[in-house]
């Protein structure tokens, strides 16, 4: 039985998308559309339902009463984000193309550029998540923008040098009211893609009596999305890494968690910290009690393992987050 949140390609194979095979293809090289949970959504926009007060019983002498408690809840509303990429190649490039190797045909050119545009995509949405309109005024915001100066621990690096950041990040892909962090896909969660590309002529340069054209093959990916930050408890964040002067440390780890309510950070399961290469490298280094271990196959190893999880929590590596943050920000 699978288990695991619902990610952008389950989204697409339940719809039964032609998009599903190329998304399956491009999953890593965008851990954040593999590992945020995705739900499908009717419309292009929505509205979140976030749980402010939680309703208990009291304690009362015998023969006395107690007041009646309800829950209260905070309603916002949100809009999702067009997100398209065009597919355009020359008639003449693919034939050229397949005289390079005698055993491709049309298809497989097509398709391998239709997969360089879907790795190209995944990097620019992967980015999106992080940094939102900082990447893209166009698109959605991102989880840096979410932050609250109180989820924030800082690791020391000097402000306006170049840092990065490690994020703990709760996620929830409950169908009904979920308070974590997650992604929708709009529109009933369709994504457009054709495995049938139109060849029609198209203009190549000049206009009117000087205008001249060529045959092309078209096609295009298309999707609405969102990304939703319920409630500010689900994201945290250490900023102003400097790996070598300011590592990230296990104890920087443990002072952000405590900041985590126990209800939430009680279920660790739901958690996922999202480190960059240079962030997990100075964790490693932070780890590794000394510097030098002779190489002559006895011993200890000098340098520590591979960083996976802190504090029972699984690392997820990713290279969307950059490493050129100012103050914990994008620039």
């Amino acid at each position: 039985m699978a288990t695991g949140p619902y990610t952008l390609l389950d989204i697409a194979v339940r719809n039964k998308n032609k998009v599903s095979s190329l998304i399956e293809g491009i999953i890593t090289y965008a851990p954040e559309l593999k590992t945020l949970p995705w739900l499908s959504h009717g419309g292009i926009s929505y509205t979140t339902l976030t749980r402010t007060y939680l309703p208990s019983g009291s304690f009362s002498q015998v023969g006395g009463g107690v007041a009646i408690q309800k829950s209260e809840w905070k309603r916002e509303p949100g809009s999702m984000y067009k997100f398209e990429a065009q597919m355009k190649i020359a008639e003449d490039v693919v034939i050229a193309s397949m005289a390079e190797k005698d055993n491709l045909v049309i298809g497989d050119v097509l398709a391998d550029e239709a997969l360089a545009t879907m790795k190209g995509s995944a990097i620019t949405i992967g980015s999106q998540v992080w940094y939102g309109t900082k990447a893209s005024a166009n698109g959605f915001a991102g989880l840096s923008n979410a932050i609250v100066s109180g989820n924030v621990v800082d690791a020391g690096g000097a402000h306006g040098s170049d840092s990065t950041s490690a994020y703990l990040v709760y996620m929830d892909d409950s169908p009904v009211n979920p308070q974590g962090v997650h992604g929708l896909i709009g529109n009933g969660g369709r994504m457009t893609f054709s495995d049938t590309w139109l060849k029609q002529q198209g203009l190549i340069s000049g206009s009117g009596a000087t205008a001249t054209y060529g045959t092309y093959f078209f096609n295009n990916f298309m999707s609405f999305m969102g990304l939703v930050v319920p409630r500010s408890e689900a994201l945290w964040q250490i900023s102003n890494i400097i790996p070598g002067t300011n590592n990230l440390t296990d104890d920087l780890c443990a002072q952000l968690i405590s900041k985590v309510p126990l209800a939430l950070i009680a279920d660790r399961s739901k958690w996922r910290w999202f480190l960059n290469p240079r962030a997990i490298y100075s964790l490693r280094k932070s780890r590794t009690s000394i510097n030098y271990q002779p190489a002559d196959g006895k011993g200890t190893p000098a340098f520590a393992p591979e960083p996976t999880e802190i504090c029972g929590i699984p690392i997820v590596p990713t290279e969307s987050i950059i490493n050129t943050e100012r103050n914990g920000a994008h620039q």
